[in-house]
């Protein structure tokens, strides 16, 4: 039978796996380019893994792995803060993460006390999701519910403003292929751009020519 140690870790280690997936989610918007986001995404995995080591450490080994725990910790929030700055991620998914990485290093503070009944308490009242100065508990499903809601109307907002950049290299009455497209736009994938120039098509706002690799598409109205 798993003690109460155990079940602490164990429960930390759940939290952190939602944590990390949100993170996850959150950068995805993040040029993929950018060394920024594979530097978050590392920095959470190496959170998710100290926190997995200390099922299995022994007493003395707990500050140590605590401490890189907090270092990964604490670098994430401040690359959060220059993502957030930079524009890169929204004001409302910087701010839900905020305050779950800023309610990491509590929750491992009590960690290297839990063989007390008191201690153990106190993680199980601050695992679930508590707001840093709020009374307002936000758990797992409706935190994540909300990034992925605002997840979504952001890549509708970007998907809109991808299509009318494509549309307007049309402007002049060019006729263009997908190729050509995806060397004037190289940040956006020609996958993507095959997406919108389909939506483009079927919104009646360009024209199609041809089939599979000869397509050219031009304006409508032209």
């Amino acid at each position: 039978m798993a003690s109460d140690y155990e079940k602490q870790i164990n429960w930390l280690i759940y939290k952190a796996e939602r944590l990390v997936s949100a993170l996850y989610m959150v950068t995805d918007l993040i040029n993929t380019n950018d060394p920024i986001k594979w530097q978050m995404r590392k920095l959470g995995v190496v959170l998710l893994t100290e926190i997995g080591k200390l099922l299995e450490s022994p007493p003395s080994e707990r500050k140590k792995i605590i401490n890189s725990a907090r270092e990964a910790t604490a670098e994430i929030l401040s690359l959060l803060e220059v993502v957030a700055n930079a524009g890169l991620i929204s004001r409302m998914n910087y701010s839900l993460l905020k305050k779950e990485f800023t309610n990491t290093p509590l929750l491992l503070e009590r960690v290297g006390k839990a063989d007390s009944p008191k201690s153990i308490g106190q993680i199980q009242r601050y695992s679930i999701g508590h707001s840093i100065g709020q009374a307002k508990i936000i758990k797992d499903k409706k935190y994540l519910s909300s990034i992925g809601q605002n997840l979504v109307i952001q890549n509708k907002v970007k998907k809109e403003a991808r299509k009318s950049q494509i549309t307007k290299v049309f402007a002049s009455g060019k006729v263009l292929s997908l190729s050509d497209l995806s060397e004037m736009f190289r940040d956006f994938g020609s996958k993507m751009i095959q997406r919108d120039l389909l939506d483009l098509v079927k919104s009646g706002v360009l024209n199609k020519i041809g089939n599979k690799r000869w397509s050219r598409y031009s304006l409508a109205n032209l």
